[in-house]
């Protein structure tokens, strides 16, 4: 018996694995944040299978998959023993902070986006979720096809006083564009001290600016060493090396 107890007293004394003392902090932020419905099993697929994918209409997955995107990222912001660089990789500049003080600019968003209060909600909670963020300190890269900025931009003059403003904001237009859409999204690169293996969580999905009645969605979190988790790494990491866009992840 004193050796049962001391054994379970070894265990509950050890330092959680990096991707446990995460996983406690983000499901902290959902019961704190009482998110959409949709969005806790969301999660906790994720946590069990390291991958989720769908394919429908914003109005059916743009919450569960945005708005746990935010919530990590909120996780992210202010925990601050963790090192993160962040890169949203889109097909414009980065649709939250292109917004300002939770106010839609006009043309921001997709005519079925803007008709959703639900929707709307996606983009100005995290308009104050990434400026927490990169005041923290961590690092956030924008990566989009530099051809754009030849184009009207709904909001880009706030984007270009955060990027004058913000040296965590790393601004990088590239030649070319996407050639899958798969490869749209943000991809996060979490480092915990004391711990050799990173996480990485990434989101396929496009911008509310361009939604589509049969997107795929798709989601990945866990170690580095997962192989779900390591194929979506090395192919984010791939795009980036194409484009000539070098991350510093220390």
């Amino acid at each position: 018996m004193k050796r049962t107890i001391a054994l379970l007293l070894c265990v509950l004394t050890q330092p959680l694995h990096a991707e446990n003392f995460l996983e406690q902090k983000i499901d902290a932020y959902i019961a704190q944040a009482q998110a959409d419905a949709s969005v806790k099993p969301h999660w906790d697929l994720l946590k069990q299978n390291n991958y989720v994918e769908h394919t429908g209409p914003d109005a059916e997955y743009r919450t569960r998959y945005v708005d746990l995107q935010g919530i990590i990222e909120s996780a992210l912001a202010d925990e601050k023993n963790i090192n993160v660089t962040a890169i949203i990789h889109t097909a414009t500049p980065p649709t939250p902070l292109r917004a300002a003080d939770g106010e839609i600019t006009p043309g921001l968003l997709s005519p079925e986006v803007a008709a959703d209060p639900k929707l709307i909600a996606t983009v100005t909670k995290r308009c104050n979720i990434l400026r927490r963020y990169l005041a923290s300190g961590k690092k956030l890269y924008a990566a989009y096809p530099k051809d754009k900025l030849s184009e009207p931009i709904p909001g880009i003059e706030i984007y270009n006083n955060l990027c004058a403003t913000n040296e965590n904001l790393i601004d990088k237009p590239f030649e070319g564009g996407f050639a899958k859409s798969d490869l749209t999204g943000a991809t996060y690169f979490i480092q915990i001290p004391e711990e050799n293996e990173p996480i990485v969580f990434s989101i396929m999905a496009l911008q509310a600016s361009d939604a589509q009645p049969e997107a795929k969605w798709a989601m990945w979190y866990g170690p580095l060493s997962n192989a779900n988790v390591n194929v979506r790494a090395e192919q984010i990491q791939t795009f980036l090396k194409e484009k000539k866009i070098e991350l510093d992840l220390n």
